[in-house]
């Protein structure tokens, strides 16, 4: 009973509210200020002035960047304010009537709720290719033992192969797959040279290797990392 009687809504509405009313105290103490100031010492009433203005233009910067800029992951809380009140004095009316558990004429406010995880969810589900790409080129750069880069090769076939492979093939840069053959050039070239790699394990890194390198660079890669290690 006491789960189901917190409207989600209603508390939701007042938490949206509190950082609200911290940003317009904030801007009643500036006015306030200002309005001291201006009798006291024009001087500092001009320099206050203009921290005030450059203050107010950045905040409503930001604001209308939020509007317009769905990726933004910036919220400014005042855009909220109207909205909130409105949740706010009808979720009040309906737990007045007694109609507390009626969620279905509540959807039309979820929107101004939505917090910034689901928003990130919702950007990562409509770009999933250049995300994971993204991915890619970041754990490339952070390989830090030759354990983390086998691992690394040996997913690299199965992470190419799917269903977004053309989307896949045409996103990672030249500079990327340039990266990648270097740092597989090098994991190859410490493998064959370490005396505490048996050859089994040389033979199985080399694998994978190969497989990681048709899978990105394409069957000519492959075939020179062989002659690399024919001609020595």
């Amino acid at each position: 009973m006491l789960f189901r009687s917190v409207d989600k809504l209603f508390i939701q509405s007042m938490v949206a509210m509190l950082p609200c009313f911290l940003h317009l105290a904030s801007s009643l103490f500036f006015l306030g200020v200002l309005s001291f100031l201006f009798n006291l010492n024009r001087t500092i009433f001009y320099v206050t002035l203009f921290l005030a203005v450059l203050t107010t233009v950045t905040y409503a910067f930001f604001a209308i960047l939020s509007l317009f800029q769905q990726d933004s992951l910036l919220d400014i809380p005042l855009i909220r304010l109207p909205v909130s009140f409105v949740a706010f004095v009808f979720c009040f009316f309906l737990t007045m009537f007694g109609d507390r558990f009626n969620y279905k004429i509540w959807r039309a406010f979820r929107w101004v709720f939505k917090d910034v995880g689901r928003k990130v969810e919702l950007l990562a589900s409509r770009r999933p290719s250049e995300i994971d790409v993204d991915v890619f080129e970041v754990i490339l750069d952070s390989l830090a033992d030759d354990n983390a880069a086998e691992k690394f090769f040996r997913g690299i076939p199965g992470f190419f192969h799917t269903k977004w492979l053309d989307i896949l093939s045409t996103t990672v840069s030249t500079q990327t797959k340039y990266k990648f053959k270097q740092v597989m050039n090098k994991f190859i070239d410490r493998t064959f040279h370490s005396n505490t790699v048996t050859e089994d394990v040389s033979c199985s890194r080399l694998i994978i290797c190969l497989d990681a390198s048709h899978a990105l660079l394409g069957p000519n890669e492959s075939s020179q990392i062989l002659g690399n290690i024919l001609d020595g």
